[in-house]
């Protein structure tokens, strides 16, 4: 069996040295212990001394021990390995963390789509209070053509709208009322960018994708601020559970921004986020000063977090810009896979960087994330410096 000791610590700078300041005396010491320190100098040391949530002192046990205090608090390693805490750079914790506290999520090794329609069947029975059925997670090469059918979704759930998201997080998979709910019809306008699946005869089929996601969300009923900071809780809890201390999220919004400055207030964060307010693909469909609004109110806080416990830009002074790749053909349920010619102008990439370059001009930084090959990715940046 395997022990992983976790260090409940969120500093990040790693004193490797055995030399110690008298003065200093630390809360806590850890040692007997193979504690691997990624220092090419010094990579190995028996114990760490830490102070004010801060490594004091890294080195042999016997210069550790020195700066033992009264009220301190001591803890014998037993020879297992300790290193510094891992570095997540991107994660969807709210998005996957609310699947697991509040919503269905969908097997993934399910093989069937009678065994999916039968898992939302049961989950909306054991919810009788859920206004929506929403979750995520049905896989591919279950449906035909990655398409899963309305009718489908109403033989488990018809009495209450119902949306689930993909593996891929591109494309929902609607029964008919959350369609009618939205509008979606024969004779919808979607938004630029988005993919409505049909029927022959015109009709809404039940799955929609890429930017219809960020039109269907308006819809959606969004989790309350306890299901947020139970996300939140449970993804500290697995995290660190796994050696992460750190993470910068893919993705950040009001709520995320509430919730984190609420545990900081409370001292329940337990590791170090960085989180930036995205203006991501999905969200091409509002147009430029919707966008520049919602920015604006993410930005909206009181709080203005400490470095130490929330490594966060000052809102709204940086917004994370997820540039997706252009889809050129259909890869379902994924659309933003092949890129060999620059982009066509109606597709939703111009949109967005055509977006993010106002965001310049409003004095706004942008970070872009590019999903690809290499050579794919340079293509993108080429066409994107080209606007």
């Amino acid at each position: 069996m395997t022990a992983r000791i976790t260090l409940k610590s969120t500093a990040f700078v790693l004193c490797t040295a055995t030399a110690v300041v008298a003065q200093d005396v630390a809360d806590a010491i850890y040692s007997n212990g193979k504690i691997y320190t990624v220092d090419e100098q010094a990579s190995w040391a028996e114990a760490v001394a830490i102070k004010d949530g801060r490594f004091i002192a890294v080195g042999a046990a016997e210069d550790v021990l020195a700066l033992s205090g009264p009220n301190m608090e001591t803890y014998d390693l037993e020879g297992h390995f300790v290193m510094p805490g891992l570095v997540d750079t991107h994660t969807h914790p709210f998005i996957d963390a609310i699947r697991q506290v509040d919503q269905l999520s969908i097997d993934g090794a399910s093989e069937s789509a009678e065994d999916i329609r039968d898992q939302i069947a049961a989950y909306a029975r054991a919810n009788p209070e859920k206004e929506w059925i929403l979750g995520m997670g049905w896989p591919k090469g279950v449906f035909p053509e990655e398409n899963p059918h309305r009718d489908l979704f109403d033989e488990a759930v018809a009495d209450r709208p119902g949306c689930l998201m993909d593996q891929g997080g591109h494309s929902f998979w609607c029964n008919s009322l959350a369609l009618e709910i939205a509008g979606v019809t024969a004779d919808f306008e979607p938004p630029r960018g988005a993919v409505i699946e049909t029927d022959e005869d015109g009709t809404p089929s039940g799955t929609v994708r890429e930017t219809a996601l960020g039109y269907m969300k308006q819809f959606v009923i969004k989790p309350s601020d306890a299901v947020f900071l139970e996300a939140a809780e449970y993804f500290q809890d697995l995290a660190r559970s796994n050696g992460i201390t750190a993470t910068r999220t893919a993705t950040g919004s009001e709520d995320t921004h509430r919730t984190l400055t609420g545990m900081i207030e409370n001292d329940a964060l337990t590791m170090r986020w960085a989180v930036g307010l995205d203006v991501n693909y999905f969200e091409s469909a509002y147009t430029y000063e919707e966008r520049l609004a919602q920015i604006e109110r993410r930005g909206q806080s009181d709080h203005h977090p400490g470095e130490d416990a929330l490594v966060a830009p000052t809102f709204p002074a940086v917004v994370e810009s997820l540039v997706r790749a252009v889809f050129l053909r259909r890869i379902a349920p994924a659309q933003t896979i092949a890129i060999n010619k620059d982009y066509p102008a109606q597709h939703p990439p111009v949109i967005d960087a055509g977006f993010a370059m106002r965001l310049w001009e409003e004095g706004l930084k942008t970070r872009h994330l590019g999903v690809g090959q290499p050579k794919q990715i340079r293509h993108v940046h080429r066409s994107f410096f080209k606007l």
